[in-house]
């Protein structure tokens, strides 16, 4: 949607910051445009035999650099939000104008009164689509090395 019909509408508008969540720099006319991008398949080197993890991703992890690479010249800062990402894009696509932009602040979350518990056990949600590259091992993980150390305390 973005790159096909708000060229028209920024320039309509006289758009001053264009600011894209999508990943992919939009055709847009603004005084200042930024792209934030967050999907870190080009940089994985994926082997075909690692295609059965998800092949959707390995397609990505071949062709969305190609996809980055459009108009990624044209924004005023590409915006990332780790500086691993910042080095690879600056070497992937000659480009110095790239900012972290890590996420901040505290983040709320609900307390769980012990009138609400219902049962002994921990419940987690991680609310994200299933994609290859989001390491859901890594949750896993932590929720096993949490319930051993939990086990050990309650010891």
């Amino acid at each position: 949607m973005e790159r096909i019909y708000f060229k028209p509408f920024s320039k309509k508008l006289g758009v001053d910051i264009w600011i894209s969540l999508q990943d992919i720099t939009p055709n847009v006319v603004a005084n200042k445009r930024y792209v934030y991008c967050h999907n870190p398949s080009p940089f994985n080197k994926m082997k075909l035999s690692e295609a059965k993890y998800g092949w959707k991703y390995y397609l990505f992890s071949k062709f969305y650099k190609y996809l980055y690479q459009i108009n990624i010249k044209k924004n005023t800062a590409v915006i990332v939000q780790q500086d691993w990402m910042r080095k690879e894009f600056k070497k992937m696509f000659h480009i110095d104008n790239v900012i972290v932009a890590r996420p901040s602040g505290p983040i709320a979350s609900p307390t769980i009164s012990d009138e609400s518990k219902t049962n002994d056990k921990a419940i987690f949600i991680v609310p994200s689509f299933p994609r290859y590259f989001k390491n859901f091992q890594v949750v896993c993980k932590a929720v096993r090395l949490l319930k051993e150390k939990i086990l050990i305390i309650l010891k």
